[in-house]
């Protein structure tokens, strides 16, 4: 289309708009309109138009687009570059000491030394001595009355190791050397008479005179086809005061070896007891033999024996004892729970040495029989709570004949060969045997709280309930004991030690003077808290202070026998 015709177009475009117009107007003005309704008021919707007029274009346009990429190769280098090995630093290993000391002082006149060497690391040798001194030249008062009660306590003992290459030979020795003052008198009414002394160099003592030495040679074989075994001969002499003495010469011997899945073993012992106590002169022989097996799974274990044990001497014939030796255990469910039973009996020899190491105030003219626990039943569970706490309950009933208890001197097994009587007759500060057939139902518990190094906590605590045949009551035996020891360190820097002891209450026995009666009490149950510090100047120095029996408290472990009171000791370690 030219610009010519367009030209015409909108002319007679506008000729044809004119034509509409006048055309409209005259149709208009020719029309008579007759209205005969009222006028109404009422406007009608506004029909508004466009100002800007609007063209529909039905034509459209396709645009096509078309692009290419022309891609060329960049030239690119790779170098391969060598891996150095890795390598393993140098291990760190701390620095060993060989000599610990530790040197304290305490009120009532209580001085302490401590002394440890142990050989440096070796694969082949190892060995060490150990030297230890502690005593007292306090006085307390026991019913108003000003006492000496002091003590004398040396002991030193030398080990040492040789490790081969399947198994390992030891051996040790030890010295003890222990002063013990008889300072009691439970019977206010019997120091009228004057009879008690107070002082030191007037009172009776006991000293113990202690020699033992053993050696071992033990297998530390992997393969578990191989007999296993573990040997050794120990000896053990006492002295006290009086020139009574005993030799214990034990001898054992424990074999065991994996055949098929099981587990077989024999454990042997010879024990020769010599003791010369003016009541008990003769050489006893014990003989035992516990034949055993095992057997073993992914979550059980379970132990099967019997312990065979004979008695002889030079009047008496052997005496034969048969005792179950059984134990199993069930994991039921990953080391959380495991319940466990025991179930056994033996014949437990009674020793001058083992008595007078529990209770030092012990009459050596006491009689001392052996224990004959014909059963012994353990039930509990044991496992953890999570890698931190662990736990163990367990209840027992054991049957025993000649269960032994503790009573205060009656002077009925005393030396009286002077024409007078000792004074500790009339003070009942010596202690004699008496026997009963007990059945004896405990509960026992354990918990344990680790958290690495710095906080250790440890909850136990024991309950004992007694039936018994002839005796009225379980002389000096505590019906309960609760311990709670807590370790706290702090920045490896200051260690923080808290105890809590808390011993329940027990019956006594002793005779009166006056009536020649025999008289029984009960002592009350008490605490013993216990608080320590030590602050670590450098890896070898280091301070301490520490504080027993915070509540003050002076009770009686043995009847008659008070405990010291508050004390503190202050001291220095140091490490070469």
């Amino acid at each position: 289309m030219n610009k010519k015709t367009n030209q015409y177009m909108k002319t007679a475009f506008v000729l044809t708009f004119f034509s509409l117009m006048i055309f409209t107007f005259s149709a208009v003005s020719q029309t008579t309109i007759i209205i005969n309704d009222p006028p109404k008021t009422e406007l009608s919707d506004a029909n508004k138009l466009s100002i800007l007029p609007t063209i529909k274009d039905t034509s459209k346009v396709h645009v096509d687009f078309k692009y290419s990429i022309e891609s060329k190769q960049f030239p690119t280098t790779f170098e391969v570059k060598s891996i150095k090995p890795a390598t393993i630093g140098k291990e760190t290993i701390n620095k060993l000491y060989n000599t610990y000391i530790k040197v304290g002082f305490a009120n009532y006149m209580m001085p302490y030394a401590q002394i440890n060497y142990n050989s440096n690391r070796s694969k082949t040798v190892q060995y060490g001595v150990n030297l230890l001194h502690n005593s007292s030249r306090g006085k307390i008062k026991i019913n108003d009355i000003k006492t000496f009660a002091g003590f004398c306590d040396n002991e030193a003992s030398l080990f040492g190791k040789k490790i081969l290459k399947k198994s390992v030979i030891t051996g040790d020795f030890g010295f003890m050397h222990k002063t013990r003052y008889f300072y009691a008198h439970p019977d206010t009414t019997n120091n009228n008479y004057g009879l008690i002394p107070t002082e030191k160099d007037d009172m009776d003592f006991q000293t113990f005179l202690g020699l033992n030495g053993g050696a071992g040679w033990k297998s530390i074989l992997m393969d578990s086809g191989k007999l296993n075994y573990n040997i050794r001969l120990n000896y053990n002499f006492l002295q006290d005061h009086n020139k009574y003495n005993e030799h214990d010469i034990v001898y054992t011997g424990d074999f065991n070896k994996f055949y098929n899945n099981e587990l077989i073993g024999l454990n042997t012992k010879l024990r020769l007891i010599d003791r010369n106590t003016g009541v008990d002169s003769l050489l006893n022989a014990y003989l035992t033999l516990n034949p055993w097996i095992g057997f073993q799974g992914d979550k059980w274990k379970i132990n099967m024996g019997l312990n065979v044990m004979a008695k002889m001497n030079e009047t008496d014939n052997a005496k034969f004892h048969f005792y179950p030796n059984v134990s199993m255990q069930y994991d039921l469910a990953e080391k959380f729970l495991t319940p466990y039973v025991i179930i056994k009996g033996e014949l437990l020899p009674q020793t001058y040495s083992a008595l007078s190491s529990e209770n030092p105030f012990i009459n050596p003219n006491t009689g001392m029989t052996d224990m004959n626990n014909t059963i012994n039943v353990m039930g509990g569970l044991k496992g953890s709570l999570s890698p931190r706490i662990s736990y163990d309950f367990n209840v027992n009933y054991l049957e025993t004949e000649n269960m032994y208890f503790y009573v205060n001197s009656d002077g009925s097994a005393l030396d009286d060969s002077l024409g007078i009587w000792p004074t500790y007759y009339f003070s009942n500060n010596r202690f004699n045997l008496v026997t009963d057939t007990a059945m004896i139902f405990k509960v026992n518990g354990a918990l344990m709280f680790a958290k690495s190094e710095k906080l250790n906590i440890c909850l136990k605590g024991m309950y004992n309930y007694f039936t018994l045949q002839n005796l009225e009551q379980p002389w000096q035996i505590p019906q309960y004991l609760i311990t709670l020891e807590t370790r706290y360190n702090i920045q490896d820097k200051i260690l923080v030690n808290f105890d809590v002891n808390n011993i329940g209450p027990y019956y006594y026995k002793l005779p009166t003077f006056d009536q020649w009666d025999i008289t029984s009490g009960k002592e009350k149950p008490h605490y013993d808290i216990n608080l320590g510090f030590e602050y670590r100047y450098t890896k070898i120095l280091s301070a301490f202070l520490q504080f027993n029996n915070l509540t003050a408290k002076k009770y009686q472990r043995w009847h008659g026998y008070q405990t010291y009171g508050f004390q503190v000791m202050f001291g220095l370690t140091y490490s070469l």
